[in-house]
């Protein structure tokens, strides 16, 4: 297990280890996909290793923590993935007045702390009021203000930013080496989330899915007839979407960056010649409201609609903007 782009996080639990003042709450605050989680893993193998360099993956306390199965790391959640009840809660408090089986410490880790109930919150209060000098408890949340204030005084927030691209295209080309030729672009289309950037490396369907759109979306500077190659694509991929609309809203959002910026920070990079074409054929104006088409057909399609008629009319909507006459004059 490595962490990527947390290095002040580690440096300071590496720090209080060297003068024992490990507090007993912390509280990992940041987005979703941010790799809280993983974090709290991490952290935990560390207040646990026995080795010099920590966390070492060698000492049997480090191998059990890889492995998932080391007994003084718990994590407090419900086996059926539901909402933390008040019940689990109770129950676990007590167990946290059992010592540590293998080491010194026991680390609990409570997952989605946004989700936990006032009720819940305040069963945990009497262990984070009171905890034994053992344990060590780690809320990983996507914000504070789900947690009530009187368990924020207790603990220390620390803020789990977005890594750097440097470091998340290290990260997929370490863990995911045959996507070493496009970390860049994954990295950059993860926008900073561990998780999306897993996701992303572990099924190239996504990226596919990309090209086919962007390919096609230059059939918007056609002939009314052309936008039906866009159509294919989405009846193709008819199941992701909203994945699409997105593509879709992000290739907008570069157009109108290309037509507005003289150094233009495009996200779709690779496809930067298609982007400048594309904005220099119709107006910022249209690539905005083509943007917000797509954000109200997302919003509006539902099980109940006809998609291929809302799909269709979405892009005859965008093409008539691409080709209006009075916005066109504004190019």
């Amino acid at each position: 297990m490595k962490l990527y782009g947390k290095e002040n996080i580690t440096a300071y639990f590496t720090s209080a280890l060297r003068n024992e003042m490990v507090g007993h709450l912390y509280i990992f605050e940041g987005a979703v996909g941010m790799g809280k989680k993983l974090l709290a893993q991490y952290i935990a193998s560390m207040l646990l290793c026995e080795g010099l360099q920590k966390p070492c993956h060698r000492c049997h306390h480090c191998i059990k923590a890889d492995a998932g199965n080391h007994p003084d790391i718990i994590w407090i959640k419900e086996e059926d993935g539901k909402a933390l009840s008040v019940e689990t809660a109770r129950s676990f408090v007590a167990e946290m007045h059992i010592k540590p089986f293998l080491s010194e410490r026991k680390i609990y880790i409570i997952p989605d702390g946004e989700t936990l109930s006032p009720a819940v919150q305040n069963t945990l209060l009497k262990v984070f009021e009171e905890p034994p000098p053992y344990v060590t408890v780690f809320v990983t949340a996507t914000t504070r203000a789900a947690l009530l204030k009187t368990v924020l005084s207790r603990a220390m927030v620390l803020p789990v930013n977005a890594p750097s691209l440097e470091a998340m295209t290290d990260f997929i080309r370490e863990e995911y080496p045959a996507q070493s030729e496009n970390a860049i672009l994954i990295a950059t289309l993860a926008n900073g989330s561990i998780g999306q950037a897993s996701l992303l490396s572990e099924d190239d369907t996504y990226l596919t899915m990309r090209s086919a759109l962007y390919t096609s979306l230059t059939s918007l500077l056609g002939e009314r007839k052309d936008i039906y190659c866009i159509l294919e694509c989405f009846e193709t991929y008819k199941t992701q979407l909203a994945a699409l609309l997105s593509l879709f809203s992000v290739w907008m959002r570069d157009v109108q960056f290309a037509k507005l910026s003289a150094v233009p920070k495009l996200l779709n990079y690779d496809f930067e010649n298609e982007i400048l074409t594309f904005s220099q054929s119709i107006p910022a104006t249209a690539a905005m409201r083509c943007y917000d088409a797509a954000m109200q057909v997302a919003s509006h399609i539902g099980k109940g609609s006809n998609y291929t008629l809302w799909i269709t009319d979405f892009l005859l909507q965008c093409w008539r903007l691409c080709h209006d006459s009075h916005n066109r004059r504004s190019i």
